[in-house]
């Protein structure tokens, strides 16, 4: 378990036994490469999931609501850069003040900021996916085959949530290791304050329009 922890590639070192090391080096790369496309499409529907959420008033800042002359959410995509950039620094300079500047540090800086992104990202991303089993089983007027269903609700979420904490556990939980460790506690702080901010805004009435609804009546999955 120490190989795990004191590695900056600990996801690789959690699944080495399994396959071979080089077989996974290669995986990351190719990882790093799909990320790097992802990030783009990422950072742009961040910035329209944050002008929506201003436009439905989920967000109270005019500022987001505008669009340039291309109709592009540009202060939205604006903000969420700056965001980006500030925390990598932040997190960076911590890393260098906390265990010195040297070659290990630069590399486990971007891993560390990477964890309390993935965990963010998985939950952004898989709790909506059980959500939409749960809304589809209630909404019987929604035209899915019962596969597409079960594969898109539960098969696929619950494959990917227990890929990520098996990972996690393996190379950070185990052994509660720093730094990593406590961008953990920091992403499970966030998590729960958007929660709580959800909860409020349901009780007010105010979570705007539901993008499942608006996506199947604009690709016609509604009877």
């Amino acid at each position: 378990m120490s190989s795990i922890t004191s590695s900056p590639l600990p996801e690789l070192v959690a699944w080495s036994k399994y396959f071979p090391i080089s077989a996974l080096l290669a995986l990351n790369y190719i990882i790093l490469v799909i990320s790097l496309i992802a990030f783009a499409g990422v950072s742009g529907a961040q910035a329209r999931l944050l002008w929506a959420m201003a436009r439905d008033n989920f967000i109270n800042v005019n500022w987001f609501k505008k669009l340039d002359s291309r109709k592009v959410p540009r202060n939205s995509a604006l903000f969420n850069f700056l965001i980006s950039l500030a925390v990598s620094i932040i997190i960076a300079f911590a890393m260098i003040k906390f265990y010195g500047y040297n070659p290990n540090t630069v590399a486990t800086s971007w891993y560390v900021v990477a964890t309390a992104s993935s965990i963010l990202w998985y939950f952004h991303h898989f709790v909506p996916e059980f959500g939409l089993f749960g809304f589809l089983q209630k909404h019987k007027e929604v035209r899915f085959s019962i596969a597409r269903k079960y594969v898109s609700g539960l098969i696929v979420p619950i494959g990917g949530m227990a890929l990520f904490l098996y990972t996690f556990y393996q190379g950070i939980i185990s052994d509660l290791v720093e730094p990593y460790f406590a961008f953990v506690i920091v992403s499970a702080i966030l998590l729960i304050g958007d929660l709580i901010y959800v909860l409020i805004k349901k009780r007010k009435g105010q979570l705007g329009e539901s993008v499942v609804e608006y996506m199947l009546a604009e690709s016609g999955k509604l009877s």
